[in-house]
């Protein structure tokens, strides 16, 4: 399509548009076209060789088939032997005459005329076949007819039957032949009408393989012709499209030069933004550094605040314990401890003790509430810490405990109370079978 729209394009028209050069796909086409007519061209003329060799071929072997024929047919129509044919017409002729005979002597009696005679018959001479003789009724006058004649004109020796019946398959094998050679006549006609008419066809093909030739040999011309003009129309356009790269190479070269100075335009503002970038990352972990070793700073004086007050609260709880053994307590009142609420307060890496504490909060009603005024009812009416070891360790119970003893909330247990005089203890301590409290006797965890 674009060797054709090439074609009809004027050299200035190509300059003026944008030239499309025969790419390899199309030049390999155009190239496959040439061939293939130039194959279509050989195929016709090797047809045309072979059409030629076959033609000459049915000839030869139909001048054999005619000669064949011929030469049968001489040999058909070679005369019969005329001595058995000449015999055979002997043998109907006395035939013929003995009868001819006896009637003339019938009627000679019957009607006392003359005796008859017959008409001539040629006989021909088993030894002589040229020698013809004329026979009337008598047949004394025939020296060819044999005794057994004379005597008995009906009757035939065996040898007499013999040879005429051996006369009789000559001439039926004769006029076979005969036949035969007419029929092979009419096959050599008809094989002479069917080469005739196969020469016609092969006339025809032969003047349709020269006409497919020329067509070729045109075609291939013509294909040569335009492939010619391709090539120039192809080379001009290629003259042109390097033009027009050459020009596109121009631009492209100024469009790359600008695009250099674009990205290193970019490159260098990239850099000083990833400097300026670089610099505030160090600012900043100059400034986390200089955070985290206040952290430390700050954790390391925690931790040495938390061990200064662990200290003293260890000194403290030591001498609290010291001091609990000082404590004087009112006499002992009996009732019942009924447990209020549970609650974990420190997880065991934040107790002194190594386990997680819990505050069990009771109140603890005397047996004799009813007694007691109300003014003096208060201390009874006040929720207290539950604690193991009350007059040393003052130690909360851990969930050990609390699971052993079946502590829950509204659980109530048998005991009795004591009321704080003096000291630092709690103001109230309860002691019950049900809840030991001795330390030395407990492992508190």
């Amino acid at each position: 399509i674009a060797a054709e729209a090439a074609r009809d394009t004027t050299p200035a028209e190509i300059v003026m548009t944008v030239p499309t050069a025969l790419s390899p796909e199309e030049r390999q086409r155009r190239d496959d076209s040439i061939a293939v007519e130039k194959k279509r061209a050989a195929d016709s003329i090797a047809e045309y060789k072979r059409n030629n060799e076959f033609l000459e071929q049915e000839r030869a072997r139909m001048r054999a088939d005619s000669a064949a024929a011929a030469d049968s047919l001489n040999r058909a129509i070679i005369p019969a032997d005329t001595t058995a044919i000449a015999a055979v017409d002997s043998a109907k002729n006395t035939k013929t005459t003995t009868k001819t005979s006896g009637g003339s002597s019938g009627g000679g009696t019957s009607g006392g005329g003359s005796g008859g005679t017959t008409p001539p018959t040629d006989n021909t001479n088993p030894s002589d076949n040229n020698t013809a003789t004329k026979t009337d009724g008598n047949p004394s006058e025939n020296p060819n007819v044999s005794s057994n004649t004379k005597t008995n004109p009906n009757e035939k020796s065996p040898d007499e039957i013999e040879r005429l019946e051996r006369l009789r398959r000559e001439a039926e094998e004769d006029a076979k032949r005969k036949f035969e050679a007419e029929q092979a006549v009419k096959n050599i006609e008809e094989a002479e009408r069917l080469r005739k008419i196969e020469e016609a066809r092969m006339q025809d093909s032969i003047a349709q393989a020269k006409i497919f030739a020329k067509q070729a040999e045109k075609n291939r011309k013509d294909s040569l012709a335009r492939a010619k003009v391709d090539e120039k129309r192809a080379q001009d356009s290629i003259r042109v499209a390097n033009e027009n790269a050459a020009r596109q190479a121009a631009i492209e070269a100024q469009q790359k030069a600008a695009e250099d100075a674009r990205l290193k335009q970019e490159f260098e503002e990239e850099a000083r933004k990833k400097l300026e970038a670089q610099l505030a990352e160090e600012n900043r972990l100059k400034e986390e550094e200089r955070k985290r070793q206040e952290e430390i700073a700050r954790i390391e004086a925690e931790k040495k605040r938390k061990e200064a007050e662990a200290e003293a609260a260890r000194k403290k709880r030591e001498e609290d314990e010291i001091k609990r053994a000082d404590c004087a307590f009112q006499p002992k009142v009996t009732g019942t401890i009924q447990i209020l609420d549970i609650k974990k307060v420190k997880e065991a890496a934040e107790s002194h003790l190594g386990y997680a504490e819990y505050e069990v909060r009771y109140r603890f009603t005397p047996s004799n509430i009813n007694d007691i005024a109300k003014k003096d009812r208060k201390i009874w009416e006040t929720e207290y810490l539950f604690v193991i070891d009350p007059r040393g360790k003052n130690a909360n119970p851990s969930a050990a405990y609390i699971a052993a003893y079946n502590i829950k909330q509204n659980a109530q247990f048998t005991g009795f109370a004591e009321v704080l005089s003096t000291g630092i203890c709690n103001p109230v301590i309860v002691f019950s079978p049900q809840l030991p409290v001795d330390a030395a006797k407990l492992d508190l965890k």
